[in-house]
């Protein structure tokens, strides 16, 4: 009857309803229950009236989509289905319900599907180049099809490769389409590389990619339309999702795409190809193109942080620097972020750069008026990033620093001009032990919420830092915190990281606040904001329909049963600031525990209740988050493909292996480490990169010295600063560990040091490891390290001689 209906009717709205309830009836029925389906979509979706094949394509897309795992016996009859209705380039509808098919079908193929879905890809570009002059909307929904084809683990996109980067380029390129098309295929881009770079580089399409990019980055704004961030004269705040598309975000588009670049390609690839363009922009006389070469240094600092830090570091911050002085201030803008990212992610070597900086960003800060919040927003973000890791550096600029801070909070601004600087007290003050006085900065208004609960972030931070001097005033810090809450419902709020730090302060005199304090923190615990299900099934996105259809569809739906609705969710989605709540209000009850001892036990029974509730949830995304296919075949793009999947793989591996030895203990993971051993020491040969190198020698153990010691040794006369750092860990440990057996290479271990402490780029601690080490071999052994130095040239054994102070 449903499906006879559905032949009969002419209204789209009714149409697409039918099919709603045709797609319910089948989860429930299956195709074997219900043949009259498969009979009707084989005749409708092959007869020769158009209106009649787009209901048949229509019903196929919102039936497969409902259960596609009972269409994939069918995978061969769909994919040449597919390939006959993707040629129809008269018919829009029928080429987008064949592409919302697509995206349902395109991860569940398997290698046997293969030959077929990549004769697909063509006519999908020529589709996708169809619909969007018809409509964009619809086009960027159906540029997911190409999102699925590229995650799938098959390869099916990488033979037309090419063809499909050309295609993204030149709609990213066209200024002519709208810009969510536009910002919907960089994404797209953006993707592409990351799970096809290594692909890229091997067919040579690298540079027509960069080449496509740049421009992008740099395009100038229409006139009347320069980004109110970027403008010199005092600005009103605009709210978030008033501003539209502009080149800025272009621009971070693009710049997502370098990033992921940089992150997936080696630096002695992508480098050479990105410095002459990088150079003729930050040369040329138009501010964006000055513009897009930092925010290409920002980006990179992130992805190709290992090969900035020790080689690149010294001139990009001498550019960067430079930028922060040029006379337009969308260059300095753009300088002020790069420096942030520079804060960021080369750590701990830009601090020692900390005299070049510091003036310059002061100068920034005292040039900045206190109407301009856009400016005075991104050099706080600036500071405060770069701050964090300085740690008695920073002294010397406290004074000067915290009156620039201050003058936002003592002064009429808007409310985002405070809360940036309230942040980066917080960063200063966790860094030197400020004393400086905090003026309140928190009232009833509505706008200064982020204002408060920043402060509050920040006053958790100084009472950490500061420690007893502070004491006197714990008692008023919680009852405003406490008052606070009471009066702002916010997850940032509801994390309670103020009370963690002042517990430390007022141990057993937190008691009478512990009732409320806990009631907050058992909330946050149990609530379930933020949490969003994911549900299978394709949205109703479909062409031409109207909005009583999509009311229509929304009844429908909110009639099945409460079961039924249940099946469809494939998972949940948390919102980062809920997810946060949860892991810091767990994080503070614990601190609190401790610190608040007797007073707390009345409270710890509910505690455990809630806390063991959240180690029960397992997720049907996270069970999925666990599971990889591996297929060992001997097509060459398949083992690119899994190469980058092996990349993260090690990424992850290195994180786990020491957390698991300290859980584990030497003696129980020692049979374990044994086994792997071998493939942690492949990591160690020369083609390796310096974090891989890093990574396999960072898991050394005390019981493996003889095997270890010798590619120790090795690794260290490589010109690498990241594993000379691990290194000179490394050595003391084994010393301490195994002092025999380092003994016996006392000779080749001095000749190294000899090299390493020569180095003026070794970080202070590391160079006081080695001589510690040399030290106490010095005192131990004394004929072993003599008869060592014996054999070192004349000028270095006088050198460390020199160093250890031996005679």
């Amino acid at each position: 009857l449903v499906l006879t209906a559905l032949q009969r009717e002419t209204e789209h709205s009714v149409s697409l309803s039918l099919a709603q309830l045709s797609a319910t009836i089948f989860r429930k029925e299956g195709l074997e229950a219900w043949p009259q389906l498969m009979q009707l979509l084989q005749h409708s979706t092959h007869s020769p009236h158009i209106p009649e094949r787009e209901m048949g394509l229509l019903l196929l897309s919102v039936v497969v989509s409902s259960r596609p795992e009972a269409f994939q016996p069918h995978h061969r009859e769909l994919l040449r289905l597919l390939n006959e209705t993707l040629g129809e380039v008269g018919s829009p509808g029928l080429l987008f319900y064949s592409l919302r098919t697509l995206t349902t079908v395109a991860p569940y193929l398997g290698t046997d599907d293969v030959p077929l879905a990549r004769v697909l890809v063509p006519k999908l570009i020529v589709a996708m180049k169809t619909l969007i002059p018809i409509d964009e909307a619809k086009a960027c929904e159906a540029v997911e099809a190409l999102d699925e084809l590229l995650e799938s683990e098959v390869p099916i996109i990488t033979s037309h490769l090419s063809e499909v980067l050309t295609f993204c380029l030149e709609v990213a390129s066209n200024v002519a389409l709208g810009d969510a098309i536009r910002a919907r295929i960089l994404c797209c881009l953006s993707f592409l590389v990351k799970v096809k770079s290594k692909a890229l580089l091997k067919n040579r399409l690298l540079p027509p990619l960069l080449h496509t990019l740049f421009p992008i980055m740099a395009a100038e704004p229409a006139l009347g339309q320069l980004d109110p961030e970027d403008q010199d004269s005092e600005e009103e705040e605009l709210e978030i999702g008033l501003v539209g598309e502009t080149p800025k975000h272009f621009a971070v588009q693009v710049g997502c795409v370098v990033d992921m670049l940089a992150l997936h390609l080696p630096p002695e690839k992508l480098c050479p190809l990105l410095m002459p363009m990088l150079e003729e922009a930050l040369r040329s006389e138009r501010p964006y193109q000055r513009k897009a070469g930092l925010l290409v240094l920002a980006v990179l600092s992130d992805g190709a942080g290992d090969h900035i830090r020790q080689r690149l570091l010294p001139p990009l911050l001498q550019i960067v620097c430079k930028g922060l002085e040029d006379p337009s201030q969308v260059v300095r803008n753009a300088a002020l972020f790069a420096l942030g990212q520079f804060s960021e992610n080369l750590q701990p070597h830009i601090s020692s750069y900390s005299g070049e900086v510091m003036p310059l960003l002061l100068a920034y800060l005292k040039s900045v008026p206190l109407g301009h919040t856009n400016h005075l927003a991104k050099a706080c973000y600036a500071l405060e990033n770069f701050v964090e890791n300085l740690g008695p550096k920073v002294q010397p600029y406290l004074p000067e620093l915290m009156e620039c801070m201050l003058q936002p909070l003592r002064n009429p601004s808007s409310p985002r001009a405070k809360e940036r600087a309230v942040s980066a007290l917080g960063a200063i003050g966790e860094e030197e032990e400020a004393r400086t006085g905090f003026p309140q900065g928190a009232c009833g208004r509505r706008d200064l919420q982020p204002v408060q609960i920043q402060s509050l972030e920040t006053l958790g931070v100084l009472a950490r830092a500061v420690g007893e001097p502070m004491r006197p005033l714990a008692e008023e810090c919680c009852q405003l915190g406490l008052g606070l809450c009471d009066q702002v419902d916010d997850p940032d709020l509801r994390r309670c990281t103020l009370f963690a730090a002042l517990s430390g302060l007022m141990r057993e005199g937190l008691a009478p606040h512990l009732p409320q304090i806990t009631t907050l923190m058992l909330l946050s615990l149990r609530s379930t904001e933020g949490i969003v299900p994911q549900y299978d099934g394709s949205s109703s996105f479909l062409l031409f329909d109207d909005e009583s259809g999509g009311e229509e569809e929304e009844e429908l739906m909110d009639k099945d049963e409460e079961e039924e609705d249940d099946s469809e969710i494939s998972g949940y989605s948390v919102e980062n600031a809920f997810f946060d709540e949860k892991e810091d209000a767990c994080a503070a009850l614990g601190e609190i525990s401790v610190n608040a001892s007797v007073a707390f036990l009345p409270y710890m029974e509910s505690v455990f209740e809630e806390v063991f509730k959240l180690l029960e949830v397992r997720g049907r995304g996270r069970e999925r988050e666990g599971c990889s296919a591996c297929q060992d075949t001997d097509e060459e793009e398949e083992e690119e493909e899994q190469a980058e999947y092996d990349a993260m793989l090690l990424e992850h591996a290195g994180e786990a292996i020491p957390a698991l030895a300290a859980a584990a203990g030497g003696d129980a993971f020692a049979p374990f480490f044994a086994s792997f051993l071998p493939l942690l020491l492949c990591k160690t040969k020369q083609g390796c990169t310096v974090a891989e190198k890093s990574f396999a020698v960072g898991t050394a153990s005390a019981q493996f010295v003889s095997r270890l010691l010798p590619v120790l040794l090795s690794s260290a006369r490589e010109e690498a600063l990241e594993e000379w750092v691990t290194m000179g860990r490394l050595f003391s440990f084994l010393y301490q560990s195994s002092p025999d057996q380092v003994v016996d290479v006392a000779p080749e271990l001095l000749r190294v040091c000899s090299l390493v402490l020569a180095e003026s780029k070794i970080p202070p601690d590391t160079r006081a490891a080695l001589l510690l080490l040399l030290t106490f071999l010095a005192r131990q052994h004394t004929d072993s390290l003599h008869s060592a130095l014996g054999s070192l040239p004349g000028d270095k054994a006088r050198e460390l001689q020199a160093a250890l102070g031996l005679p």
